[in-house]
């Protein structure tokens, strides 16, 4: 069972973003216009460096529309499921 990365360590494909500042409430933002919860009640926090925050594609959301978003969006909805499906998986041991 490969777990890229979930175990506290870093996927190279995610950028670390502290909770608490504008990126944050911009990335809630737009999951909100996509029908989706905050980051907060999606994603667990995570620390690093001296902070606690969420590892997510780019600091900021890409342009509404575009393809990047699209990709974006996606790795989201991935990283969210994996995380409720780990979750699960840690209940059921």
């Amino acid at each position: 069972m490969p777990d890229e990365g979930q175990s506290g360590g870093t996927r190279p494909d995610l950028v670390f973003v502290p909770r608490g500042i504008c990126f944050v409430r911009d990335w809630d933002a737009r999951l909100a216009r996509e029908g989706m919860t905050t980051l907060e009640r999606s994603l667990p926090l995570s620390p690093h460096e001296h902070h606690l925050g969420f590892w997510l594609p780019a600091r900021t959301p890409a342009q509404l529309g575009s393809a990047e978003w699209q990709d974006q969006l996606q790795l989201l909805r991935d990283l969210i499921r994996e995380t409720s499906e780990n979750a699960e998986h840690r209940h059921a041991v």
